[in-house]
């Protein structure tokens, strides 16, 4: 069973929304580390934090089935421990979606399954907590 373009371009929308409005950059924070924006003590910006780089299905998708895995790339490796079904979540309606959470180190990229179906003309959000993290720790 197909979505259709309305419910994916909903679906997409939120989904890229949602993940660049939870991902920044540089601790939090949209300037150089510290209260005036000074360099921190060694010269640098301190640690970077990973961020979203993409996200699939993307916006303006056609021909998305409701069974399709989502997937979100990162900037940097990522801990794999670290995502997980407490950190990767998808919801609707305030309802989270049950589903497998898996992480591939190569490529960089978290993947949801969802147990069954996703509904037809369903909204849809996903959450990465600050749970996530990279190699480091960051």
């Amino acid at each position: 069973m197909k979505i259709n373009n309305l419910t994916k371009l909903l679906i997409i929308g939120i989904l890229g929304i949602v993940l660049a409005a939870g991902c920044s950059g540089k601790n939090g924070s949209t300037g150089k580390t510290g209260a005036t924006g000074a360099q921190g003590a060694l010269g640098n910006e301190g640690p970077v934090n990973p961020t979203v780089t993409w996200v699939m299905p993307v916006q303006g998708a056609t021909g998305v089935y409701m069974d399709s895995v989502i997937k979100v790339g990162f900037s940097k490796p990522i801990s794999s421990s670290t995502i997980n079904s407490s950190t990767f979540m998808v919801s609707t309606g305030g309802v989270n979606v049950t589903g497998t959470v898996s992480y591939n180190s190569g490529s960089q990229t978290a993947y949801f399954s969802s147990y069954a179906p996703l509904v037809q003309f369903g909204f849809y959000t996903i959450t990465l907590t600050t749970g996530v993290t990279d190699t480091n720790g960051n």
